[in-house]
């Protein structure tokens, strides 16, 4: 099973995605929700096939619960600004001494370690860093951002392709992984041939 507490929409899709594929997926959610059911049909496109329950992970009988739950988890995906996880108590190591084969997913802007770690962003500002906006302005000639979330949704396939490679490895080692997978990251990875083109130019 995996256990989401993504919220939004690239861990949401990351694990759309896994359950579309047979997961069997448990939705955790604040008791005040995910903020994306302000969008009720957009919620329901990346969360389908899933099971919610929310969980208060800010006292001791919420973490227990998530504990409970992870002793039979195949997967953890969270997707808080770097540092929150050790606060509510639900980080890598947490989970892995619950569960040492446990595979952790991370999804953050700019990834765990690195001079933007605790930066706060959104869509544009990953595909301006990665390069994607720039490419933009020049086939239109002023800036301007794609009509879908290219960050959102790159990062969330990104991460279910990421998951399933760390399932088979576990199947064949026995051994979890903790993926560290940036948003910013997976915008760079999609401008390889316009960077490749940049080097002939």
């Amino acid at each position: 099973s995996i256990i989401d507490l993504t919220t939004q929409i690239p861990g949401p899709f990351c694990t759309m995605h896994l359950a579309d594929l047979g997961a069997h997926v448990i939705k955790v959610e604040s008791l005040s929700g995910d903020p994306l059911r302000a969008f009720p049909s957009m919620f329901a496109s990346v969360n389908r096939g899933k099971r919610s329950i929310t969980l208060n992970l800010k006292n001791d009988r919420g973490k227990e619960i998530l504990q409970r739950l992870l002793k039979t988890a195949d997967v953890l995906m969270e997707g808080f600004r770097p540092g929150v996880v050790q606060r509510l108590g639900a980080d890598y190591d947490m989970a892995k001494g619950i569960k040492p084969d446990i595979v952790y997913c991370s999804i953050s802007g700019f990834g765990q370690t690195g001079p933007y770690r605790g930066r706060a962003g959104h869509d544009v500002n990953y595909i301006s860093i990665g390069g994607l906006m720039g490419q933009a302005e020049i086939a239109n000639d002023r800036p301007s951002t794609p009509p879908v979330l290219i960050s959102d949704m790159a990062s969330g396939m990104y991460a279910a392709m990421a998951v399933l490679a760390a399932l088979r490895h576990r199947d064949s080692s026995g051994l979890g992984q903790y993926i560290d997978l940036s948003m910013t990251d997976a915008v760079v990875s999609w401008m390889a041939p316009e960077i490749a083109r940049a080097h002939d130019m």
